[in-house]
């Protein structure tokens, strides 16, 4: 009775996992949290997580183990639940290690507030117009619901631009611009710190809300890749049902062939064909004398 009970089940998991295919994420994602497994995060000043969600108050924030030196593209996708929308909020940020101020600063980050603003940053000093050297245009005044889950997904390809996608929506295209070094190398330095839930300006700017899953690409994900960004390396998925063959269909018999016989044409008799030709003459000469009359 055991035998046959250990067969049924081994029979049943090899039924479960025949069920199920493997989704990978798209290609250049180098790093992946959902909150259930923290490792290659540090914890700074006790973000609470449980049950798959961190939650920020403010003050603590978390430092994600990822290398991205040598990076010219980067795609961070974050979903996120801000508590409220007062202040500078910063579900991320990643920079070199140093203090960034105004109008020296050198950045790729998410500041959230009554609004999303995705930037992209390598400010050196003020010209004389009182604009910023090197500053991008970056992606400002994107719509979102507070006090609810969104997804977001920003991706800073090579040639300078910011795109910024909202549950899966297109929200901000923003081309870099025209003369400004905005390459990732130096928005974010040699040796950069990627904060979640901060951003280094003077003593710190933190994050108050909810994180469930966060994903770090080093390439510019397309359009159609968005909606995968979220997914983990190996993600299990259901596949779907097997379908079955059709039953076989009756034989059909071809109709049998039918013989259609070509119409006999009986040729006109020699005295039929002069009758035809005197008619026609008769009528030609006919026509001929009225037109002569019309055009006399």
């Amino acid at each position: 009775m055991k035998k046959t009970l250990a067969l049924l089940m081994t029979a049943v998991m090899l039924a479960c996992l025949a069920s199920m295919t493997y989704a990978a994420a798209p290609a250049g994602q180098v790093a992946y949290y959902d909150m259930d497994d923290t490792e290659g995060l540090t914890n700074i000043d006790e973000v609470t997580i449980a049950d798959g969600v961190a939650t920020f108050d403010g003050v603590g924030y978390l430092v994600a183990d990822v290398d991205l030196a040598g990076a010219t593209e980067l795609t961070i996708a974050v979903r996120f639940m801000a508590d409220g929308v007062t202040g500078a909020q910063w579900p991320f940020c990643v920079s070199s290690d140093e203090v960034n101020n105004y109008p020296k600063e050198h950045y790729i980050g998410c500041l959230v507030n009554t609004s999303i603003n995705v930037e992209r940053y390598n400010s050196t000093h003020l010209k004389d117009d009182g604009t910023e050297v090197g500053r991008n245009a970056t992606a400002t005044g994107i719509y979102y619901d507070a006090d609810e889950w969104v997804d977001l997904v920003c991706v800073f390809p090579a040639d300078g631009s910011t795109i910024v996608y909202v549950n899966g929506e297109e929200a901000a295209n923003v081309p870099a611009s025209a003369g400004q070094d905005v390459a990732i190398p130096n928005c974010i330095g040699d040796s950069p710190v990627f904060q979640i839930g901060k951003a280094n300006w003077g003593a710190g700017e933190f994050f108050m809300g909810s994180i469930d899953t966060f994903a770090i690409y080093t390439k510019a994900l397309a359009a159609d890749e968005v909606a995968s960004a979220f997914d983990a390396p190996g993600a299990a998925v259901e596949a779907p049902a097997e379908t079955e063959a059709p039953a076989e269909t009756a034989a059909v018999e071809t109709p049998a062939e039918t013989t259609v016989e070509a119409p006999v044409v009986t040729a006109p008799q020699t005295g039929d064909i002069i009758a035809v030709v005197a008619l026609v003459a008769v009528m030609a000469l006919g026509a001929t004398a009225l037109l002569r009359k019309k055009v006399r």
